[in-house]
């Protein structure tokens, strides 16, 4: 995926040699010293969040690994038992989210 300079996300997959679609997934680039200490470390490095499904992320795992080359300095770390999400979709989706959400008013 050809991600820009700001922050943002960028929907993305991994195609096979055949060009048929081996993973789809969600990539946000981070703001500095977003994730993790490690990332704080390489501050002057970009940093990215990619979000894969759960059925797919070991596989997703094994494909960053293989991308990162010989000279590359990378981490692919799974932070899947750390974070969560929840998915909001449907007609009024935006509607739904378009209230700000604050921790003090969830249950």
């Amino acid at each position: 995926a050809a991600i820009g300079g700001g922050e943002g996300i960028t929907y993305a997959q991994f195609l096979s040699e055949r060009g048929t679609i081996e993973a789809d997934v969600t990539v946000t680039r981070l703001p500095p010293r977003a994730l993790t200490p490690a990332v704080a470390a390489a501050a002057d490095h970009p940093s990215f969040l990619l979000v894969a499904t759960d059925s797919a992320h070991r596989h997703v795992e094994s494909l960053l690994h293989a991308a990162i080359g010989d000279g590359h300095h990378a981490f692919v770390t799974d932070v899947s038992g750390a974070l969560a999400q929840i998915n909001v979709q449907g007609p009024r989706s935006r509607d739904v989210l378009a209230a700000p959400l604050v921790d003090a008013q969830q249950p």
